[in-house]
């Protein structure tokens, strides 16, 4: 719905659009002045991001935009920027994009060049620090160390036009033990200038259903990957990225039964001393569920130079 709300605006289709927008804002969350949508088949920060981004982006399209769409993607933003890491993204590159375009769009329609703020960060009324941000320093990222934490500090904020501050707390924890959402088995069959990749996969997460997987299959040094427009007959599969590094196998969903994906690779240069090469399968939205394995093949890459009692292929769970 939300996808069609920007769809709908970019077609200047703006009776369809109100209805579409009236409809996601009915079912908005709203806390502390903050609007945004989250995504109902699982919780994902990621889905979310780009969910009320694209909401954003139907509000801000139409040209002019009346002030009741300006406030209502005033709350978004709000709620948008609280969700960024320290270096400006998101949790996702999809959701990164949409929501740093959605952003963009808003500020272009607010901007203001004019406007003086000055920013002063206290603790126990003690002044730590006094940021001014103007026309000449506004695209400038100050900081100010905390110099106590756990502590208690207060801003003050002065001026005409906006500023963003951010609060970053940085440590370490221990690492949470890993299980694997998804079981994945390779095979290598063949040898010489032509390898068989047989790709066995299967979800095996706590959801009945995935959101699109990926599966990142970097090559072995000095071959390449043939034939794509054959896997893309494959079951389930949306895409094939051969473009991609490594290249890229997307599929519509995974499930709990198995899937088969055969893959032919090419020898392109003769590498002596094969190091494996490594396969991912991860969900598009919930990053953290991944799994990875690692093939290769044995030492003989000319099968006229294989002796007969040993095999030509090398099994890696």
């Amino acid at each position: 719905m939300a996808l069609l709300a920007y769809t709908f605006a970019l077609a200047n289709d703006l009776p369809t659009r109100k209805i579409l927008l009236d409809e996601l804002l009915a079912v908005a969350q709203s806390s502390g002045g903050d609007l945004y949508w989250t995504y109902t088949l699982q919780s994902s920060a990621s889905a979310s991001v780009e969910l009320s981004s694209y909401v954003l982006l139907a509000l801000t399209t139409p040209s002019p935009v009346s002030a009741i769409d300006i406030e209502k993607g005033s709350q978004i933003v709000r709620w948008l920027i609280k969700q960024q890491n320290p270096y400006g993204g998101f949790s996702s590159t999809q959701d990164t994009v949409v929501a740093i375009q959605a952003l963009a769009k808003y500020a272009s329609i607010t901007f203001s060049s004019k406007g003086t703020l000055s920013v002063t960060v206290s603790k126990n009324n003690n002044i730590l620090n006094e940021v001014t941000v103007n026309e000449t320093n506004r695209l400038l990222l100050q900081t100010v160390p905390l110099p106590d934490i756990p502590g208690e500090y207060s801003l003050l904020v002065k001026g005409n036009g906006c500023v963003f501050i951010q609060s970053v707390l940085t440590y370490n924890i221990l690492p949470v033990p890993k299980t694997s959402a998804f079981n994945i088995r390779v095979t290598v069959q063949g040898c010489g200038t032509n390898l068989r990749l047989k790709i066995t996969i299967g979800y095996i997460g706590n959801r009945n259903v995935t959101n699109m997987v990926l599966i990142e299959v970097e090559m072995l040094s000095g071959f390449k990957l043939i034939e794509p427009e054959q896997i893309k007959n494959l079951p389930l599969v949306k895409n094939v990225d051969v473009k991609r590094d490594p290249p890229t196998i997307y599929l519509i969903e995974l499930d709990h039964k198995s899937y088969e994906y055969i893959l032919t690779l090419e020898q392109e240069n003769k590498v002596q001393d094969l190091k494996p090469a490594t396969i991912k399968v991860s969900d598009y939205y919930l990053t953290e569920e991944n799994a990875v394995t690692t093939y290769t093949v044995t030492k003989y890459t000319d099968c006229q130079q294989q002796p007969k009692a040993h095999p030509s292929l090398v099994i890696i769970d």
